[in-house]
């Protein structure tokens, strides 16, 4: 069984670093989509934005789809994500003032585990969409209710060490942990 795990959390709460981590230790990631998007229809430019969430969406959506189809038939198989399709609706939600229509069948329950990390305070770049910490924690509340209003159980990620560094490594024992006591018991 395929077991997708998402590692989500507002801007600057460690998700990269944490990811490192796990790449550095041989775990399956998969990058997030954002990005890419963003450095082509920037986020601080208004047009667009609802093509911009769409694309996002869709191409999370089709990325996750493919390693599902490469996957079948692998017994305890885990995937780390960065972001899940989840994220991609919550910011759509919070940008547009209404959810991309996704088919409810889809979102179910479509994640083994979601990881949820605290923020580490806000750093401004020029991909990101959050102007400042209030904006980035306001639309992670959406992200979040989209996980749970389709049956996701949010594994929160507290900060374990003031030095970034540190604090990836102890998230990621504390994360794996708790993978390895979901897929092998």
């Amino acid at each position: 069984m395929l077991n997708k795990i998402v590692i989500t959390g507002p801007s600057s709460s460690g998700k990269t670093r944490l990811l490192n981590e796990f790449k550095q230790n041989g775990y399956s990631i998969i990058e997030e989509v954002a990005e890419d998007v963003l450095k082509k229809m920037p986020a601080h430019s208004s047009e667009n934005v609802y093509l911009r969430q769409r694309i996002m969406t869709d191409l999370q959506y089709y990325k996750e789809l493919n390693i599902e189809h490469e996957n079948i038939g692998l017994k305890n198989k885990v995937i780390i994500l960065d972001r899940g399709l989840h994220d991609y609706l919550g910011f759509s939600h919070h940008l547009l003032g209404e959810q991309i229509y996704f088919p409810k069948e889809e979102l179910n329950k479509r994640y083994a585990m979601v990881f949820s990390l605290q923020t580490n305070g806000f750093i401004k770049n020029n991909i990101r969409i959050e102007k400042n910490q209030k904006e980035a924690e306001k639309i992670y509340e959406f992200v979040i209710q989209e996980y749970i209003k389709t049956g996701h159980k949010i594994i929160k990620v507290p900060n374990l060490a003031v030095d970034p560094f540190e604090n990836a490594a102890l998230r990621k024992e504390y994360v794996e942990k708790k993978i390895n006591e979901y897929v092998f018991n």
